[in-house]
């Protein structure tokens, strides 16, 4: 008796299974190689911003988390933000003014952590630059913070470290502040800044000159024509002029 022995061929519908279960396996085959070419594709740049750039959902959820801070958290806290932005933002060729004043306000914020002459001479520095940035982009609000903070930081150094310090900026630095205050039409604050400036300035004529061109400026504005002839004539003088 013959029995009959099963094919060795698939049927028809084992056929078309193995084709499906082919045609899947290519797909996502196809699939794994378009994702790996797009990861390839994905410039060092890109990459690194995605790897970089992360935020909070929300404001608030900033604003809420400063605010349970203490005090001297904070300060911390700015102080090491101020210093991390310096060291990896200030040593670029291409400093943005953006960059530049937030280094600025952080350190400013954390200075009661900064007491040494290396750190105070440095925050004199990035504050005088930010300073200028300011004044040059029409940003005298800030022009005059940042001017304040490295004044106030030159009077540190002499009440605290070192009392013979001197600055060789600091005359730049107060005219900064001085004239910051005259755009911001403060005018009562830039004649008491205008007599600072004409202490530092001593016997120095130029620096002299400046103070009193500013002091006729200032009284022409507020329409007090004998005190502004008065300090132009004062010029005159220091000029040798007949």
């Amino acid at each position: 008796r013959k029995v009959a022995l099963p094919s060795s061929s698939p049927s028809s519908s084992t056929k078309k299974g193995l084709k499906d279960d082919g045609k899947d396996d290519d797909q996502e085959d196809l699939k794994e190689e378009d994702q790996d070419d797009d990861e390839d594709n994905a410039t060092e740049e890109e990459q690194k911003e995605i790897k970089e750039t992360f935020s909070f959902v929300h404001d608030r959820i900033h604003e809420s988390f400063y605010k349970q801070m203490n005090e001297d958290r904070r300060t911390s806290l700015h102080h090491r933000i101020g210093t991390l932005l310096k060291q990896h933002k200030l040593d670029q060729a291409n400093l943005q003014k953006q960059n530049l004043f937030d280094v600025a306000r952080h350190l400013n914020i954390g200075s009661p952590l900064i007491t040494s002459l290396e750190g105070l001479i440095d925050l004199i520095q990035v504050n005088h630059i930010a300073s200028k940035e300011a004044f040059h982009s029409a940003a005298f609000t800030q022009s005059e913070a940042f001017a304040e903070s490295a004044l106030k930081a030159i009077n540190e150094i002499h009440t605290k470290i070192e009392p013979s310090f001197q600055y060789d900026q600091m005359f730049e630095l107060q005219m900064l502040l001085t004239e910051s205050k005259y755009l911001l039409q403060k005018f009562e604050e830039t004649e008491e800044e205008l007599e600072r400036a004409r202490e530092i300035a001593g016997q120095d004529k130029p620096n002299l000159i400046t103070v009193l061109r500013m002091y006729v400026s200032l009284h022409n504005n507020l329409g007090q024509y004998s005190k502004a002839i008065k300090f132009g004539y004062e010029a005159f003088e220091i000029l040798g002029a007949p």
